[in-house]
């Protein structure tokens, strides 16, 4: 057969692979697109969820307030809903998520115990009036003899009330904290709020007896600061691991 009679076979032929491969194309084409537009809507809802959750926890870390908290924990049901996938991302996810809520409920339950006291107050006031009078003693010490006698005469007992009032103070803490870690009850405070009436008195600080506190109170303030400060110290440490974990849960794209 001459090769001229093949020409319209081959041509047919020619056509129909052409066609084949235009056809295979356009079906990786396609499945490409929609793996686009699978891992689009996939990712577009997360990333949402995981941006609410973000914003919320940083304005908890700022003031744990119980509206902000219950905003937290409210984001942070939407995104365990979105991770709820059986992967191992996904379970990361929801474990660094939960970790954040868990730092800012801790932040929450002590956050009471941050600002200072009214007896905390009561004795940073007696603590400055003391550092005061002591720079005030120096300052006239290294200025003469005379201005130091001077001070001597009209300040030297206004000063000794006042050390005498702090040292009262201090001990009584000393004593409270003692106390109360080897869960007994103090039975000076009584007496060290009549002394220090009296102080108040003298020093013109009216009220001072009211700096005297319990040991119990001394204690629970104290290990609710510390635990407010680890977890403060968590949560920053731990917006890292949740946001790479994120970014795994999200390059594994949509799984079902």
């Amino acid at each position: 057969m001459d090769f001229t009679e093949w020409l319209p076979a081959l041509t047919a032929m020619g056509a129909i692979g052409a066609a084949v491969i235009t056809s295979r194309t356009a079906i990786r084409s396609a499945e490409k697109t929609a793996r686009i537009s699978l891992h689009a809507a996939y990712t577009t809802p997360r990333l949402t969820a995981v941006g609410a959750f973000l914003e919320a926890a940083e304005k908890g870390r700022h003031d744990p307030a119980k509206d902000i908290l219950t905003a937290v924990e409210a984001a942070y049901l939407t995104v365990r809903i979105l991770a709820f996938q059986g992967t191992e991302a996904a379970e990361e996810v929801r474990v660094r998520a939960s970790a954040l809520v868990e730092n800012l409920r801790e932040m929450q339950e002590t956050f009471g115990a941050i600002p200072p006291a009214p007896a905390e107050q009561k004795l940073d006031e007696l603590s400055h009036t003391v550092s005061r009078a002591e720079a005030m003693k120096q300052h006239q010490q290294e200025t003469s003899a005379e201005a130091y006698d001077e001070w001597e005469l009209h300040a030297r007992e206004d000063y000794d009330w006042r050390r005498a009032a702090l040292k009262c103070l201090t001990k009584s803490h000393a004593d409270q904290i003692a106390t109360y870690t080897h869960e007994g009850q103090s039975l000076k405070t009584v007496e060290a709020r009549k002394e220090l009436a009296q102080y108040g008195e003298l020093i013109n600080m009216p009220g001072l007896e009211n700096a005297v506190e319990t040991g119990k109170t001394l204690v629970w303030r104290q290990s609710a600061r510390d635990r407010y400060q680890l977890a403060a110290a968590r949560l920053w440490m731990d917006r890292k691991a949740f946001a790479d974990a994120v970014a795994s849960w999200l390059d594994e794209g949509p799984t079902t």
